[in-house]
């Protein structure tokens, strides 16, 4: 379980998490170096100077403060280039999937230093006793979001339907919530991209998740007029569900769809009831 939460929900729609967690996973068959308290972390592969290891970067954000039962409606992760060797080469964002740590150990480079207890490492979890089930970190291999990263200095942006559906499903299943994992070009060398991490000295530059939740109303049966309720659950607000029985054709957008909470995708008798049960002028 992820602990306190960095940045806590306002009125506002909109909340931006600062990472919780972030380490540089650095190719080892010992899992003898990491990059947990650095300054930067990296995806990519170094040059035959830096060895020719493949890097990965874990990062992972605590979403404990947000309201229970809340609709994602978009969910975009934000980093800020402070190195490159190369020019611009798509950066992958994948689902992690399994717990890991970050341990102090601080690297200047590439090659990254030796791994401090609870480090992420190319073969550890968490240095030096619990594992990945394969080297290299346990990740989807289908992508959830990739970026063009070229340039400096600059901020770069990840965001898709499938991140949104991610970042969901976190706040769903909060032990599912282990974070995610940026993927550099691996196949040849020179291709080294470096980020500001949570432990940059310029907060403003600190890796950032941004969520746009879906505005709560102390009153979800006043569905009508549909993006404009007027405060009162009555017959418009009946003949909305009637008329919009079913599926809802648009997940994203289906007002009648009250119960659960967080939204079924599907509109029948139990919004019927809701709005039955909250006749009547809104509290």
């Amino acid at each position: 379980m992820l602990g306190s939460i960095a940045s806590q929900v306002e009125a506002a729609d909109q909340v931006s998490l600062i990472a919780l967690r972030d380490n540089t996973l650095i190719e080892s068959d010992t899992g003898a170096t990491s990059n947990g308290a650095g300054n930067q972390v990296r995806c990519g592969r170094t040059g035959d100077s830096g060895g020719s290891l493949v890097l990965r970067t874990v990062l992972a954000f605590d979403l404990s403060g947000l309201p229970p039962g809340g609709v994602v409606r978009a969910a975009t992760l934000r980093l800020t280039l402070t190195n490159s060797s190369s020019g611009a080469l798509p950066v992958t964002l994948h689902r992690v999937l399994a717990d890991w740590g970050e341990g102090a150990s601080v690297a200047a480079g590439g090659k990254g230093a030796p791994s401090q207890p609870g480090d992420a490492t190319w073969i550890h979890r968490s240095f030096p006793d619990q594992f990945w089930r394969s080297p290299g970190g346990d990740f989807d291999p289908a992508s959830t979001a990739s970026a063009e990263v070229g340039s400096l200095p600059i901020s770069y942006a990840w965001s898709s339907p499938e991140l949104t559906q991610l970042v969901q499903h976190w706040l769903d299943q909060p032990a599912d919530n282990v974070g995610v994992m940026l993927r550099g070009e691996e196949a040849f060398g020179f291709t080294a991209k470096a980020f500001a991490s949570r432990e940059h000295p310029n907060a403003s530059l600190r890796p950032t998740l941004i969520i746009e939740l879906q505005r709560s109303t102390p009153c979800p049966a006043d569905i009508a007029p549909v993006g404009s309720p007027n405060g009162t659950v009555n017959v418009d607000d009946l003949l909305a569900v009637i008329n919009a029985w079913g599926p809802c054709a648009d997940s994203n957008n289906c007002p009648a769809d009250i119960v659960p909470p967080a939204g079924n995708d599907l509109v029948n008798v139990d919004d019927l009831l809701a709005v039955i049960n909250g006749w009547g002028a809104c509290p």
